[in-house]
């Protein structure tokens, strides 16, 4: 049972790191509503978590291609590697995950709360919660959400080394 947890865990893993970027209504340059003045103190909060909802679902749809998903985590470049590593490992098992955001709550700081589940096959196997972040108007999933995914899957790879959870 704990072999099949794990495994499940590290699919989840995987397909959050492969799975990426956007939903099939976002071509790739994920334009915002939000305005250049836009800070941590002015958020258009609907827009904002629509975005969040967005970005993260589409940071797991495997329909897109990696380099596309990347473009919504925290420093995905610094990370593609370690996301292409990821999903070498999976291979296969990594494409019948996606996510659902359940709920996002909006922080001050810059930051966002986001309920949502791991879905292997459709079906929901894990529910988890993460933070979004906010870098140049864009609404990313956190590299501290992607350590601590990998981190249940048993994968403590050193460009997590600086990570503590709980932060974006």
């Amino acid at each position: 049972m704990r072999t099949t947890r794990r495994l499940v865990l590290a699919i989840l893993m995987v397909a959050l790191v492969v799975a990426g970027c956007g939903d099939d209504d976002v071509d790739g340059t994920n334009a915002t509503e939000t305005t250049a003045e836009s800070t941590t103190t002015t958020v258009n909060e609907a827009a904002a978590k629509e975005e969040i909802t967005t970005n993260w679902e589409a940071f797991f749809n495997n329909a897109l291609p990696l380099d596309q998903r990347i473009a919504y985590l925290e420093d995905g470049t610094e990370l593609q590697p370690l996301v292409e590593q990821q999903a070498a490992i999976l291979g296969e098992q990594a494409s019948q995950a996606s996510a659902k955001v359940d709920t996002v709550t909006l922080n001050d700081d810059g930051t966002a709360n986001v309920e949502f589940q791991i879905l292997l096959s459709g079906q929901p196997v894990l529910p988890s919660t993460g933070t979004a972040v906010l870098v140049d108007g864009k609404w990313l999933v956190s590299k501290t959400t992607l350590c601590d995914l990998l981190a249940l899957g048993g994968s403590n790879p050193p460009e997590c080394a600086d990570i503590a959870s709980g932060g974006g």
